[in-house]
């Protein structure tokens, strides 16, 4: 009974290795991997490796839909300057009076371009055009206000105080 037994697990052992040895017997034609699916055969389904790149226009993969942001190129292409914004690889700062000048002309000196940057930057983020004016009709009192915008791959959050100005930071 045994030697029964054991002939058989031994027949079994060597189906199986006899199976993986021969594998599939198809001419694969492979899919090539995206960021969804590995490569694929087109013939029988066989997958090999793993997910692909992704396909990225416009901070968009054309794929998936996935957002990537660049912050880098948005500080850049909206006109932003080292003495009023600040830049990472995960945030984007924007602050109207970087200095803290009490006197409303010097607080002013900045302002403007922050200003249109921040409506530039809101655009190019693909934001709802209403939150650039509820961030400039905040107030003091209303603390610091958040927007979070998961279609985006964004949250933003600002405050207002009369002697800093208005200070926005986008982030990943």
């Amino acid at each position: 009974m045994k030697k029964h037994l054991l002939s058989i697990i031994a027949m079994l052992i060597i189906c199986v290795c006899m199976t993986l040895l021969v594998g599939c017997e198809c001419d694969h034609v492979w899919e090539t991997a995206t960021c969804t699916t590995p490569a694929t055969c087109k013939k029988c389904g066989k997958t090999e490796g793993g997910l692909g790149e992704h396909n990225i226009k416009n901070g968009v993969c054309l794929i998936c839909g996935k957002q990537f942001i660049n912050f880098f190129a948005i500080y850049e292409g909206c006109g932003c300057s080292s003495i009023w914004a600040e830049v990472g690889e995960d945030y984007l700062s924007i602050d109207t009076n970087p200095y803290d000048f009490s006197d409303e002309t010097l607080s002013m000196l900045w302002a403007e371009d922050a200003l249109a940057a921040i409506k530039k930057i809101n655009s190019e983020l693909g934001l709802p055009s209403y939150l650039y004016q509820e961030m400039v009709n905040t107030r003091a009192i209303d603390g610091r206000l958040t927007y979070t915008g998961p279609e985006r791959g964004v949250n933003v959050s600002w405050r207002f105080h009369p002697d800093s100005g208005l200070e926005v930071r986008y982030t990943k």
